[in-house]
């Protein structure tokens, strides 16, 4: 018999967390921040995702500085205003479904900061060719790549 929906209790010490089933719902970026404050879409997003009978809900890697962000359109909680538009977004997102508890993925992608959507970053070399930033590095040079320059 399966335990998929059997309750599972997390340890913590200060008391643990039960949750009703297994089912736990992955972080997912969205790329839909704008400064960093959570949006309707996050609204839509995280509304659906409560209301779909998992036991918990990971919001998606949310950078903890703006420098940490993997794209500019990342998710980020770094001061009172991204705070409050994640605060308010996800307060208005469970009052429309039943409770569901929410835990989040804090996240730094650490050096160089993204300057782009999408897999481009500021190291490649057709980047900096056209004289684009290298962003926050020790040194101008690029990390080794398995892969070589296109």
């Amino acid at each position: 018999m399966s335990l998929l929906f059997s309750p599972l209790t997390l340890p913590s010490p200060r008391g643990g967390l039960t949750l009703p089933n297994r089912i736990v719902i992955a972080p997912m970026c969205q790329y839909s921040a704008i400064n960093g404050e959570a949006t309707d879409w996050h609204l839509m997003h995280w509304g659906n995702l409560l209301n779909g009978g998992a036991a918990l809900l990971t919001i998606e890697a949310t950078a903890v500085v703006p420098e940490g962000r993997i794209t500019p359109a990342c998710l980020g909680l770094w001061d009172e205003r991204t705070e409050r538009a994640l605060a308010d977004t996800l307060q208005r997102a469970r009052q429309l479904a039943p409770h569901t508890a929410v835990c989040i993925q804090l996240a730094h992608a650490g050096r160089p900061p993204a300057r782009c959507r999408g897999r481009a970053h500021s190291c490649c070399p057709k980047n900096r060719a056209a004289g684009k930033p290298l962003g926050h590095r020790p040194s101008p040079i690029c990390p080794p790549s398995r892969h070589p320059p296109p």
